[in-house]
């Protein structure tokens, strides 16, 4: 019966393992996503840059606008083309990682068919956190685990306290004694034997052993318990945040873009330098990194509320 437990342990140790490898992999695709977005969105903002720049020429030759603006609008030209080097190598380091946490080859690349616009599908999961913490309670393999691994210390206890019980053995013979097969005289032995063990000194050690284990399973099963209700209810939290992140994230990409229009309106009528432009790019360049790690924190702990309740090979 031990031995049985202990297998079933083991059975459970693996599946914790392949429930921490499905989280890595999902993980690590949410981080190629959000490279892949950082680096649209550098991109745009090289683009925008260059845009701005072809309009400090037209101005400076019109003679609306001074050198210092031309001499602005190329420097955050050169800037946003190095932001864009940077974003482009920060992508293939995601995809490296990503083809080391499928175990696949470093030098493979994937097409990212899903965003972080797209939020992971999960299983069915309660929206509350007392339910979503019964159904992690229930299904957490680590759990199943250090159950089975109990199990097997109360088999083993109770096998060593049965080696103190009497032991029967019963002996039977039969043959037959002789020269000659013809006059062979038939020969029965029949025994009955009992032991009581009486003096086993390495007995109590092994059983003081054995309930050491218990009290060991118990304090880690109560650990793990609160473990996965921290978890759960952390993964909760981040979900919520994040998507709260995303709302206000996006009114400041919109209000960053208005910001832009203006200043650039501004600036071609010759109201304005261009440090106004400047600025509203670098508000519109903030805005956009924070809707992408908005939206990555809310995917992210998507995949940690689907560990946690002990669905992440149910992530989609």
């Amino acid at each position: 019966r031990a031995a049985r437990q202990a297998v079933a342990a083991t059975e459970a140790e693996q599946e914790s393992l392949a429930q921490t490898a499905a989280q890595r992999a999902a993980v690590a695709y949410l981080a190629a996503a959000r490279a892949q977005a950082t680096l649209q969105a550098r991109e745009e903002d090289a683009r925008i840059a260059g845009e701005l720049l072809g309009l400090a020429e037209a101005q400076l030759q019109a003679g609306v606008s001074t050198a210092i603006d031309l001499v602005r609008a190329r420097t955050q030209k050169v800037t946003a083309d190095g932001q864009v080097l940077l974003a482009r190598t920060t992508a293939e380091q995601a995809q490296i990682a990503l083809a080391r946490a499928l175990g696949m080859e470093p030098s493979a690349r994937f097409t990212l068919t899903d965003g972080l616009e797209a939020a992971p599908v999960l299983g069915v999961v309660p929206e509350g956190a007392d339910s979503a913490v019964s159904v992690a309670l229930g299904r957490r393999p680590e759990l199943r685990q250090l159950a089975a691994s109990t199990a097997a210390a109360q088999a083993a206890r109770r096998s060593i306290r049965a080696e103190r019980l009497p032991r029967v053995a019963l002996v039977a013979d039969y043959g037959a004694s002789g020269l000659h097969v013809g006059d062979a005289i038939a020969t029965r032995q029949v025994g009955v034997a009992v032991s009581l063990p009486i003096l086993d000194g390495g007995h109590e050690a092994r059983l003081h052993e054995q309930d050491a284990r218990l009290r060991e399973a118990a304090l880690r099963t109560a650990d793990v318990r609160q473990q996965v209700a921290a978890e759960v209810d952390a993964a909760l939290l981040s979900i919520a945040t994040g998507a709260q992140q995303a709302q206000i994230a996006g009114e400041r990409v919109r209000l960053a873009q208005e910001e832009l229009a203006q200043a650039r309106e501004r600036f071609t009528n010759g109201v304005a330098g261009n440090i106004e432009l400047i600025n509203a790019q670098a508000s519109l360049l903030h805005a956009r990194d924070a809707v992408i790690d908005a939206r990555y924190t809310e995917a992210a702990a998507a995949v940690d509320l689907a560990r946690a309740v002990g669905m992440a090979q149910e992530v989609r």
